[in-house]
């Protein structure tokens, strides 16, 4: 000011860009950058390492960030330039507002913070600049970032990568759209065992059931506590939980009420490989997590798998029921084992092995020393049998078996013929018929003193014409007893004793001498019975009546019945009824035909006259034989 005489600051000198003026001396176009911070610490360095860069037809020509409340930027560029800002964001992107304005028209920052982001101006054409990739763009004059390169399935960006592409693979990946041969099935590749798979290129691992829990400690893990089942924790945690397939919950909880502050879980179940996490937002929470089996079968070798059987097989890793235990089966058997599923034909059948005992036993295999020789033990016995080891009561004791004789032996059970009785042995007979010695007996067979009666007179009688002689004998109490047969039975008369003599008869007399034909024979009495005797007198109760069968018994009768065994007067006879008839038959009891006179003899023709033509009937019957009529006589 040259009328001024005092300089109050207010002077404003030219610049390199404008000089003095608001436009470009070069005649581009004026950018004015300005950014503030409302907390005044800038965008670096104590909060982050934020900041701002200004790139103009890709060269920097400023940048900055280590502030208080402000800062800003001017400069020319060419009206085609390409102005790029870019911004890096601090902690707190929010405390800063920024503007860009082109030749005093604010073009950028518009209700912008301090956020990361690059922002293209002026002449820039933002694109792919990379003549390589598929989205290349010619028109771009600054690359921003978007070139893309043709994934394997040949999209332009796209994410198609190669992995195996079988659904039934174990590893299969519904997002690749090429194999690369990776494909595993898994399963048992051993052709040897039970359950190989011609398919599996993979054996299976066997997972245990249940969760992998990692538990960071966030802001203030003394606060965290959490509990599974029986287990309770707190954080940080990192460890596995062994739990048997099914559904489980977690509870977790913090002390203060706030939450976890920044801790999570991480839960990931062991068999599927399904992961969740969980946090606790206030005091407490909860979350339910599934647990998994492994459906994954390792190779598995069917077998015998006792090592006590006798067809063990050591390379079995499954029982498939097939163990032989050997042994005896028969539970009938000594040594019958429970346990045995296969008789080995040990089987011991104790008992009495030799043939020869009284107990032998056919099915024994292992003589018991049971067997059993009966015979007589007692050596004093005549038939002593060194071999018997039971007395069967077969000992012989020969001796005098009758109590009568003088030498009875009460111990012999076998009469040896050394019975001896002493007495008369005088056995000459008397005149009667009797024994001459009183005190004779057969059954004396050692001599002893004879007894004899008074001696016999003879006397002669007449016995109508005829003389007979008489002995008069006298007996041992000298008692006459004459020998006197009137009856000619060979029996004198005065020693008859009459009765039944046949010992076979129910009342058989054995004291008799003379039988007297009173004998009588017991038996089945009935004639209608089976067992019918035809010579018994006296029905002792056998008869036997159930094998009757009633009927015709007649042979001789039109309804004779061959297997009828009791007549039931049922038999029929034919024959003429009728007194009239020449064959009249008494016994019939069953029509039969009847003969009668003819009441005009000679009458063949049957008119009632005699005349030439009966005479012609008969002459032409003349030498015929006619048959027998039952009954009839010429």
């Amino acid at each position: 000011d040259d009328c001024a005489n005092l300089d109050d600051g207010s002077c404003v000198l030219p610049d390199d860009l404008t000089g003095c003026g608001d436009t470009c001396l070069d005649g581009g176009v004026l950018y004015e950058f300005s950014i503030n911070d409302s907390y005044g610490d800038g965008m670096c360095c104590a909060y982050g390492e934020g900041g701002y860069s200004i790139v103009v037809d890709g060269e920097t020509i400023a940048s900055g960030g280590d502030f208080a409340d402000a800062a800003e930027e001017r400069f020319c560029a060419p009206a085609d330039a390409c102005v790029q800002l870019i911004l890096v964001a601090d902690n707190y992107p929010t405390e800063q507002s920024w503007s860009m304005t082109a030749d005093g028209i604010q073009i950028a920052g518009e209700g912008e913070d301090g956020s990361s982001a690059t922002y293209y101006l002026g002449g820039c054409m933002p694109g792919c600049t990379d003549a390589e990739a598929c989205n290349y763009d010619d028109m771009a004059n600054v690359d921003d970032g978007s070139c893309l390169e043709l994934d394997i399935c040949g999209d332009c960006g796209g994410t198609g990568y190669a992995a195996c592409i079988d659904p039934e693979a174990d590893n299969y990946d519904e997002g690749a759209c090429v194999d690369d041969g990776s494909c595993i099935y898994i399963g048992c590749t051993d052709p040897e065992a039970d359950n190989y798979d011609p398919q599996a290129n993979q054996d299976p691992v066997a997972v245990e059931s249940g969760l992998n829990i990692s538990l960071s400690a966030g802001s203030w893990p003394s606060e965290i506590s959490w509990e599974l089942g029986d287990l309770s924790e707190g954080a940080p945690f990192d460890g596995f939980v062994a739990l048997a397939p099914g559904t489980y919950t977690i509870s977790g909880s913090d002390s203060y009420g706030d939450g976890w502050n920044g801790a999570v879980m991480t839960i990931t179940d062991a068999a599927s490989g399904n992961e969740t996490t969980f946090a606790v937002d206030g005091s407490e929470g909860s979350i339910e997590v599934e647990v998994t089996g492994s459906d994954i079968e390792p190779c598995f070798y069917l077998g015998c798998t006792d090592a006590e059987a006798a067809n063990f097989d050591a390379t079995a890793t499954v029982d498939d029921g097939s163990c032989i235990y050997p042994g005896c089966t028969d539970a009938s058997a000594a040594n019958y084992d429970s346990m045995a599923n296969e008789d080995d034909g040990s089987c011991i059948y104790p008992g009495c092995t030799d043939a020869a005992a009284s107990n032998y036993d056919s099915m024994a295999n292992e003589d018991d020393g049971s067997c059993i020789y009966p015979g007589c033990t007692d050596a004093a016995a005549a038939n002593y049998d060194s071999m018997a080891n039971e007395d069967d009561g077969s000992c012989v004791y020969p001796g005098c078996t009758d109590a009568s004789a003088d030498n009875y032996d009460s111990m012999a059970n076998e009469d040896d013929g050394s019975c001896e009785w002493m007495g008369c042995m005088d056995g000459s007979l008397n005149s009667l018929g009797g024994y001459n010695a009183c005190n004779y007996d057969p059954i004396y067979n050692v001599e002893g003193e004879c007894e004899y009666p008074e001696a016999s007179e003879f006397i002669s009688i007449v016995d109508g014409e005829a003389v007979v002689e008489l002995v008069i004998a006298y007996d041992c109490d000298g008692n006459a007893l004459p020998e006197y047969d009137l009856d000619g039975n060979g029996v004198p008369d005065a020693l008859e004793a009459q009765g039944c003599t046949d010992p076979a008869a129910a009342n058989y007399n054995s004291d008799a001498n003379v039988d007297d034909g009173s004998c009588l024979y017991a038996g089945c009495i009935y004639m209608a019975a089976c067992n019918y005797d035809m010579n018994a007198d006296i029905d002792n109760g056998s008869c036997v009546f159930d094998c009757l069968l009633t009927g015709c018994t007649d042979a001789g009768a039109i309804n004779y019945d061959s297997a009828a065994t009791m007549e039931d007067g049922s038999c029929l006879f034919p024959g003429c009824q009728d007194e009239e008839g020449l064959n009249y038959d008494a016994s019939a009891n069953y029509p039969g035909e009847c003969i009668y006179l003819e009441p005009c003899p000679g009458d063949f023709t049957g008119d009632g006259e005699v005349d030439v033509n009966d005479l012609l009937d008969f002459f032409q019957l003349w030498g015929n034989e006619c048959p027998w009529i039952p009954g009839f006589e010429d």
